[in-house]
This record gives structure tokens, C-alpha cells and sequence, in this order.
């Protein structure tokens, strides 16, 4: 596709795809024909030279509705874990590392119930996943059942073998303090990198409040093995997303900042001759 063929343009050997509703891959599609759909993803990525890192399922949908993995409903928690299944495979076909959602928490109403069904369908999710030879995380937001980072630790200690997918930006729009967020970062396997500031989930770089060399720092001192996907939505929702006049540059530039920290520390640690 076209996406894959910026990407690959840009500089970059390796790449997330999302299955977000009107995203780039199609949830109902890896439920008809998991497998041909896999394999017809992993050709288009080998065609332009890229390897899939993380597959992004955010929310579950089923005929234009979500799913909601907090429920208490028998027959649907069998078809959100058939479901899960489904993606899994497609998944394991296309060559992915890792497949991420996002556990949300529509109804606000019985928290401790919907932790309970959460923590346990979750489970369930991670188990299928490490039958296809795949990581399973879960990408903790403001607006999810996940509210706090606090909350976020709580749960991948609650679900041995889940991991975090962190993205700055959804917590820095909504005022939380950088040391505060930071708290999630041993929990971290992947990161989506978009500059942010309070009142927004996008900034140029140039207006952006995140401080990436010093996140960067904190993951080099951990040994964190995993990738950092550098995010552009492409929404010009002025009151969330605000508009990148050069949606490249920023990319470019993200990824040279990042880049540009590892390095450094990596001279600093070399030993003396």
C-alpha cells in the first residue's frame, strides 16, 4: 500500500499496522480468512522490505459495534475470546511480534466487576496470543479502564506475561506529570512516540512539552529491548490533534532526536582504549 511505501521512503526497516475501525487493516477480514490474510499482509510488507512489529487492534468491533471486554455476558465474552483467536492467527501469519488493545471501560459503572471480568478475559487473551508466538500488550489511556498509571501497574501485575504499549502523549495532554508516567516505563515493551502538549495529543515538535531524550535515558538504563513507533494521526481535531504542516519532517525529526540519545549514551558507556 501506499502507507508502506512512505514508511519504507522515510528510512525505516520495520513498522506497526492498526486494525483500529477505518484503519489500514480490517478486523472483519482477519476473523472470515485469518490465515490467507495474514500471509497476504506479510508478502506486502516482504514486497517493500518491512518487518511488522506491532499489530494495533485498539478496540474490538463486530458488525460496526464494539466490544466490550469488561462484560459480565457469558456468550459475549465466548465471541470476544473467538474473536481474539482469530486475530491472533492472522497475526502469527503476517509475521507480527506483538498484537495491543486497548481495555477500555464504556459503561463507568461497577468498577471492581469490570476489573475482575477485565483481568481475567485478558488472561485468556494472553494465553492465545503465546500460543501463535506472540507478545501480548495493552496500550493503558486516560479514558480506558486504566485511567491512572498507578492503575496501569496494577493490571499487567494482575496478568502475569502482559505488557504495556506506552504512549506520552495521551497522558501529558491531560496534565499528568512526566515522573508520574515514567512509573509505567519497567512495564513498557513498546512505545508509540508523538510529541504532546497539555490540551493536546499532537504538537509539532517545536511546540511539544515531552521531554524524548530524557524518556529515551530512563529506557537505555533499563536495557529496554523493545521498538519505538514513531505516531502521526492524521485528524485535524484542533481541540485533540493539532494539524503537522509536514507530517515527514516530524517523523524525521522525532526519530533523529531518539536516535541522537542512544547514541550518545552509547559513546558515553564504550570503555577507554
Amino acid at each position: 500500500s501506499e502507507k508502506l511505501k512512505l514508511v519504507s521512503l522515510m528510512g525505516f526497516d520495520m513498522v506497526d499496522l492498526s486494525a483500529k475501525d477505518g484503519d489500514e487493516l480490517s478486523q472483519v477480514r482477519m476473523v472470515e480468512a485469518p490465515g490467507p490474510y495474514g500471509h497476504e499482509i506479510r508478502q506486502a510488507g516482504t514486497d517493500i522490505g518491512l518487518k511488522l512489529d506491532e499489530l494495533f487492534i485498539c478496540i474490538m468491533h463486530d458488525k460496526g459495534e464494539e466490544l466490550d471486554v469488561t462484560t459480565s455476558d457469558t456468550a459475549v465474552r465466548e465471541q470476544i475470546l473467538t474473536q481474539f483467536a482469530s486475530y491472533c492467527e492472522f497475526a502469527e501469519a503476517a509475521g507480527f511480534n506483538s498484537i495491543c488493545l486497548v481495555p477500555l471501560w464504556p459503561s463507568k459503572e461497577n468498577r471492581q466487576e469490570a476489573w475482575d471480568n477485565t483481568v481475567s478475559i485478558l488472561k485468556s487473551f494472553n494465553t492465545a496470543a503465546t500460543e501463535r508466538g506472540l507478545l501480548f500488550n495493552i496500550e493503558p489511556v486516560d479514558f480506558s479502564l486504566l485511567e491512572t498509571p498507578d492503575l496501569a501497574c496494577e493490571m499487567v501485575q494482575s496478568v502475569p506475561g502482559v505488557g504495556l504499549t506506552l504512549d506520552y502523549s495521551h497522558w501529558v495532554s491531560v496534565e499528568f506529570e512526566q515522573s508520574e508516567i515514567a512509573k509505567m516505563l519497567p512495564h513498557t515493551r513498546h512505545m508509540h512516540i508523538r510529541q504532546a502538549k497539555v490540551g493536546s495529543r499532537q504538537q509539532p515538535v517545536e511546540t511539544g512539552a515531552i521531554d524524548f531524550g530524557e524518556v529515551t535515558q530512563r529506557l537505555l538504563n533499563m536495557d529496554f529491548s523493545g521498538n519505538l513507533a514513531i505516531e502521526h494521526i492524521d485528524k485535524i481535531e484542533r481541540s485533540k490533534y493539532a494539524p503537522i504542516n509536514s507530517p515527514v519532517r516530524q517523523v524525521a525529526e522525532l526519530a533523529a532526536r531518539v536516535k541522537f540519545t542512544a547514541e550518545h549514551e552509547q559513546v558515553k558507556q564504550a570503555p577507554n582504549d
